[in-house]
Order: C-alpha cells, then sequence, then structure tokens
C-alpha cells in the first residue's frame, strides 16, 4: 500500500508513526515506532480494520511490530519536534550522554525534545 493512501486512510498523525509491513493471509503488519504506539494501536484495530475495508482492503487483523522509525514527527510549523528544531546542534556531553540510551526510538525522541528546548531558547534570546 502506497505511504499516501495509508496516511490517508490513517491520518498523519497515526502514519507518522507507522509503516505498513506485509499482507499475508489477511493479516497487515503494522511496523510502529515504540511498544508505546503499539499498545495504543491495538485498542485502535476494529477501527483500523473497518477504515482499511472502506478503502477496498481484505483485511482481516493487525499485528504491530516495533520498528526503527526515524523521521521527524511534525505536526505544525514552529512546534516542538518539527524539521525546523532538527537544525539546532546539541552539546557535546547531551551527544555521549544519548550514545548510551539503547532504544533508538527514545533516543531520537529524547534528542528532538532537547533540540526543541534549545531552539526555543534561542529564540528568546533574541
Amino acid at each position: 500500500m502506497p505511504r499516501s493512501e495509508w496516511t490517508k486512510i490513517v491520518g498523519a498523525r497515526i502514519a507518522a508513526r507507522t509503516r505498513v509491513g506485509g499482507l499475508r493471509r489477511g493479516t497487515l503488519t503494522i511496523k510502529v515506532a515504540s511498544s508505546a504506539w503499539s499498545n495504543e494501536l491495538s485498542f485502535l484495530k476494529p477501527n483500523l480494520i473497518a477504515k482499511l475495508g472502506r478503502a477496498g482492503h481484505d483485511i482481516n487483523d493487525i499485528r504491530f511490530v516495533v520498528d526503527n522509525i526515524t523521521e521527524a514527527i511534525s505536526a505544525r510549523p514552529g512546534r516542538p519536534g518539527t524539521r525546523a528544531a532538527a537544525a539546532i546542534s546539541l552539546p557535546p556531553e547531551l551527544i555521549s550522554r544519548l550514545e548510551k540510551v539503547e532504544d533508538p526510538n527514545l533516543r531520537a525522541a529524547i534528542a528532538a525534545a532537547a533540540r526543541a528546548s534549545l531552539g526555543q531558547k534561542e529564540g528568546l534570546k533574541k
């Protein structure tokens, strides 16, 4: 399923944190950014299956698999987590501490939050 179709069916918020995997015997595999998202989406499974059905897809079940989804999670420009915040460089001490975080999604989330915070501080200085 093309990414644009997936986004249209589930919405931008969910699509930003997921990727369509494969379809096997009516079960669609969806790669998710974290176990928290897997848990959250499991509650929405009946709704998602219904939406997929209305879009013409014959899906009986959805399986969520945690995967390394690294794209920036951005809802609106100028908000924390946007691509503009990605331009802020992190202090070397923070970078070395981030390297110790094993989970790549958690590491990326911490880095994005730090960049957003540093970006807001820079904006206050101007």
